[in-house]
């Protein structure tokens, strides 16, 4: 018994961890936790987290997760020349390239995540709407205790010292407790006002965010699909970086403006500082509001404080900007080397096909290296990353100067093999473009039975860290080696 009863609590966790089954199950349980939250508000109850349900929010997090599930399990009974799982494209080489460069699974417009974010901001709204409501109690109850205060004070003047003076006393400290106790619930008050317009900031800097992602990515997948069809648009991506170029640069305006401000109100702060020093001894002296130092030095370092946020998230539109526009450079330059192979196998001159397919081979060998260098930076970026959290890990209790100095490292370390990662994966999308260009040039010159070529190239020897080699081609046998072996490796596919 002793041991149920110490195991109970654990065995009841377990049960609140654990989700229902299909989608409209969970649309169900989300309805009466809806239900049961209300009737305990209006009940009067404190707000719990449910008998053996999960949460408001984690079921909404189960309900999404199982909308990706059933879409995928849909996405299945797709033909296959058009299913995508996961990140690996299954593709009909004869069809389509076997290299992509939009992401098919990255939030679009008015999808689940912006939704999401809209939900949070309107959510921070209505609890604004809400606070206001108390505010408004509470001041009423201040006039009311105030007026009672009046009331009595005059009678506390006119008085004489005794029983009845003392009474009259209690009574005025009563309301004035009152109100002092008023007066701090009206600041707590504004207070959660102040951090609720913050975090709808923050969604709308969120939103900001997902939308320009989704507008850049509908960019590319729009002329990934014109390229099918021969139709090559780069023009749209010189005009998209322009579009992105003129926003950075806008907030850099921004951020110039915001920064001289910051600036105005140090200078302000240091004179407050001096002025506190200089300060009267008088302590029977009553300072005006402009005249209270600290009250000064307290609003202006809150509005500094308003203008870090600022520039935060400004900065923080201006990454996204930045990788966007790095994406939209590394897309131009796939799709002019798409549509150049285009042209030299349209042409029909082998030379130039075969002049082409050279500086494939040798493309691909300069990524294969960069690559290596590229491991090689990351891994020195985890060691410092590995460092500095275990510098952390020792000090979690603390909060200094220097442990804020190790996080600062400890941030820009892990930003730098995020970017480091991304850069990796783009360096092997590159690489398996090329491995299939390489392909069709050499299978038109294969066509073409332009020997000399087909020597050339076969008897061309690779640096030996290109895991990629030349191949043999001919137009009576079939191609199980060099660039198409390996890209059915990659694929876990036999192409011939």
């Amino acid at each position: 018994h002793f041991l149920a009863a110490m195991l109970s609590p654990f065995t009841s966790f377990r049960k609140v961890e654990k989700a229902p089954g299909d989608f409209t199950e969970i649309v169900q349980a989300i309805v009466e936790e809806h239900k049961r939250s209300l009737s305990e508000v209006a009940a009067g109850k404190p707000r719990n987290l449910g008998n053996g349900s999960l949460p408001l929010n984690g079921l909404v997090k189960a309900l999404v997760k199982q909308h990706e599930v059933e879409v995928s399990a849909a996405r299945m009974q797709l033909p296959t020349g058009i299913k995508k799982l996961k990140e690996e494209w299954v593709l009909d080489a004869t069809q389509e390239p076997l290299w992509h460069i939009a992401d098919t699974n990255a939030p679009r417009r008015g999808g689940v995540e912006q939704e999401t974010l809209f939900a949070h901001a309107e959510e921070r709204r209505l609890q604004n709407d809400l606070t206001s409501q108390n505010a408004g109690k509470i001041k009423e109850d201040i006039q009311m205790h105030e007026a009672k205060m009046l009331e009595v004070v005059g009678d506390l003047r006119s008085s004489s010292w005794g029983p009845i003076e003392i009474d009259i006393r209690r009574r005025v400290c009563a309301h004035m407790r009152a109100m002092e106790h008023a007066d701090f619930q009206l600041a707590s008050v504004r207070e959660e006002q102040i951090h609720n317009i913050e975090q709808i900031r923050v969604a709308k800097v969120g939103i900001w965010r997902l939308l320009t992602d989704a507008d850049v990515n509908n960019t590319i997948s729009e002329l990934e699909l014109a390229m099918l069809v021969g139709n090559y648009e780069t023009h749209k991506l010189v005009q998209v970086d322009a579009n992105l170029r003129r926003e950075k640069d806008a907030m850099e305006v921004d951020m110039a403006n915001t920064w001289s401000r910051v600036q105005e109100l140090a200078a302000m702060n240091k004179e407050n500082e001096a002025k506190l020093e200089k300060a009267e001894d008088d302590v029977w002296r009553m300072h005006k509001h402009e005249e209270d130092m600290h009250l000064q030095l307290w609003k202006n370092t809150f509005e500094l404080q308003t203008l870090a946020w600022k520039r935060s998230h400004v900065r923080s539109k201006q990454l996204s900007t930045l990788a966007n526009r790095w994406k939209v450079f590394h897309t131009s330059t796939m799709l002019r080397r798409q549509e150049e192979t285009d042209k030299a196998i349209s042409s029909g001159d082998s030379t130039r096909m075969g002049t082409l397919c050279e500086r494939i081979d040798e493309l691909h060998t300069r990524i294969q290296e960069q690559a290596k260098l590229t491991k090689i930076e990351i891994s020195n970026f985890l060691a410092t990353v590995q460092d500095r959290q275990s510098k952390l890990r020792s000090r979690k209790h603390e909060q200094t100067r220097e442990t804020d100095a190790i996080r600062d490292e400890f941030l820009a370390a892990t930003f730098a093999v995020m970017i480091e990662d991304i850069r990796l994966a783009w360096l092997r999308k590159e690489q398996l473009q090329n491995v299939e260009l390489s392909g069709r040039v050499r299978k038109a010159l294969a066509n073409m039975e332009d020997q000399e070529w087909l020597k050339r190239l076969s008897t061309s020897q690779p640096l030996a860290e290109a895991p990629f080699q030349a191949s043999r081609w001919s137009s009576s046998s079939n191609n199980k080696v060099g660039c198409f072996a390996a890209l059915g490796t990659m694929c876990s596919r036999k192409r011939s």
